[in-house]
């Protein structure tokens, strides 16, 4: 998923926890807000927070941490005797995300 399709999303779940909040609030006092401790917006704006930060924070742990832990994936599953005489893990790794950056750029060019 792209980063920005996951912002996108991120953005869609913290409306709902503000509209959701809002609501739940006011169903709480019996559709009076004057029994609420305070306006109802209030209620919205925490829980559209509540639903924010948690993921924001998860989002840029994972951005920090992806390229590892998928190196070490890939990594884990190449055997010794796979690898060429004078190369290592991390040669066929690398070579392997050039391929891959080169097939995205000629995708990006429209050639197939």
């Amino acid at each position: 998923m792209s980063l920005g399709l996951l912002l996108l999303v991120l953005l869609a779940l913290t409306v709902m926890g503000y509209i959701l909040g809002q609501s739940r609030a006011v169903a709480s006092a019996g559709g009076d807000i004057r029994k609420l401790h305070s306006l109802p917006a209030f209620y919205g704006r925490i829980t559209a927070i509540g639903v924010l930060i948690p993921a924001v924070a998860l989002m840029a742990v994972w951005l920090l941490v992806e390229g590892t832990v998928i190196q070490r994936t890939i990594l884990s599953h190449i055997a010794p005797e796979d690898i060429a005489s004078g190369s290592t893990a991390q040669l066929m790794v690398a070579d392997v995300t050039r391929l891959a950056n080169g097939f995205e750029t000629l995708e990006g060019q429209g050639i197939d």
